[in-house]
């Protein structure tokens, strides 16, 4: 990845600060002190979205790819999402708190918008996009990896109440995140050259521990996505 593909790869520099801050419940309590933990990701959260929001807003090359990768949806999907919307604003303005009700809304067209906006970039700048994700996600992994080591290495020195899964009120919370993270944590695996044998055992150890964290939580929740989610990529791919 050359030096100009990271400058225009600069628009993921803010989910990869999400994940830092978000993943290292410390970090998190520093930005946003007088926030509870499960507050603090949702402001996190708003925060990118609103963030990668403004690229479109600003930009008329983003809103040309976001509005041209939408116009190449199918044409049932296109209606099934615009109906979605347009009932869900008609929903929010006859709801007993409306202002909360096209609050929560927005949240889901923004996470639309999301989807769409990662989509158009994969599409711009093709593989680098790829590699820059799958370490994003790696780095989101390793950051609490170390932060779940040093919460259990100072409840054993310090004899503190352990919890198995620091930063997370939940642990359905953190299963929602990680739970799309469990593949992607060991593509490098199948795409590294054998030459990177030492970047391989890295990432072995690393996904080795996200993967005993994911049957540690044991929601059934992301057993059943992560089993769909096999199954439709066999019945898609193969």
């Amino acid at each position: 990845m050359d030096k100009v593909s990271l400058r225009k790869l600069s628009f993921l520099l803010p989910l990869a600060l999400f994940f830092i801050i978000a993943l290292n419940y410390r970090l998190s309590s520093w930005v946003l002190p007088e926030y509870s933990l499960y507050d603090i990701k949702r402001i996190l959260e708003l925060l990118l979205l609103v963030i990668t929001g403004c690229f479109l807003i600003l930009s008329t090359t983003q809103r040309r790819m976001w509005l041209g990768l939408y116009n190449e949806l199918p044409y049932v999907a296109r209606l099934l999402i615009t109906g979605f919307f347009l009932l869900s604003i008609i929903s929010s303005m006859l709801a007993p708190l409306p202002y909360m009700a096209l609050l929560e809304l927005s949240l889901y067209l923004l996470l639309f918008y999301f989807i769409l906006f990662i989509a158009s970039q994969r599409l711009l700048y093709g593989a680098a996009v790829d590699k820059t994700l799958v370490g994003i996600t790696i780095l989101g992994a390793l950051v609490y990896i170390a932060t779940f080591f040093k919460v259990y290495i100072s409840s054993l020195v310090f004899h503190y109440p352990f919890n198995i899964f620091p930063g997370f009120v939940n642990l359905r919370f953190f299963a929602h995140y990680q739970v799309w993270t469990l593949p992607l944590i060991t593509l490098p695996l199948f795409l590294l050259p054998k030459q990177n044998w030492i970047f391989k055992i890295a990432i072995y150890i690393i996904a080795i521990l996200w993967w005993t964290l994911a049957i540690a939580n044991g929601a059934k929740g992301m057993y059943v996505c992560s089993i769909i989610g096999c199954w439709c990529f066999c019945y898609i791919c193969l």
